[in-house]
């Protein structure tokens, strides 16, 4: 039997912020002699800007605010953050429509660039259990991005590690992001709603 993927992005589509700069000002109010690291972490940021430096790089440095967090404790503090801060900007029809589409017989799918030690736990409030993130390993007490950056044709990658292309009901599939970048997702779904970023909002669709 062939799936039909309701296939999702995180960021400006269930959600209508940026969860990793709520999740770094967190760790900041969190541990607030972290911020001290700011000045260097904003001028990788500008490295990467000129295109010096890989995406995976500067996830890399951005993670040395969790130094010293085992995983434990990281797990504790991203359940809290999801709770307390991201929880409040999930789009009102959000919930209703996942609801919908799992009781028409899709299979849903969450696929995100923002950490993976996170978004399983946006994931629980949406009651979607599969999803796909940026994966992290936990080394000499740091961390450091596990592979590559879950965006653009990687979460396609991601996805077809785990479900074969001949499971898919392609015809059926559909995707729903903020961002022209997932775009791939037509490679698996037949339609690719382009969304709001500020609110539930259909603003083109696009077709195989």
């Amino acid at each position: 039997m062939k799936h039909k993927l309701a296939l999702f992005d995180i960021d400006y589509t269930l959600i209508s912020v940026d969860s990793l700069i709520k999740f770094i000002f967190y760790i900041f109010k969190l541990y607030p002699l972290k911020i001290l690291c700011l000045p260097y972490l904003l001028l990788i940021s500008l490295v990467k800007i000129l295109g010096f430096i890989s995406i995976e790089t500067l996830k890399n440095n951005w993670l040395i605010l969790l130094k010293n967090v085992p995983p434990e404790r990281l797990d504790e503090i991203s359940l809290n953050f999801v709770e307390k801060k991201i929880k409040r900007w999930i789009k009102p029809q959000v919930p209703q429509l996942i609801d919908k589409l799992r009781a028409e017989g899709y299979r849903i799918i969450c696929a995100s660039a923002s950490f993976e030690f996170y978004v399983k736990h946006i994931c629980a409030l949406l009651n979607v259990t599969e999803y796909f993130g940026t994966e992290v390993e936990y080394k000499n007490e740091r961390y450091y991005v596990k592979g590559k950056n879950c965006k653009d044709y990687q979460k396609i990658n991601r996805i077809l590690s785990k479900i074969s292309i001949d499971d898919i009901d392609v015809k059926n599939s559909v995707g729903y992001s903020d961002s022209k970048s997932d775009l791939p997702f037509l490679q698996i779904v037949k339609k690719f709603y382009l969304i709001s970023k500020k609110r539930w909002k259909i603003k083109k669709e696009y077709k195989i």
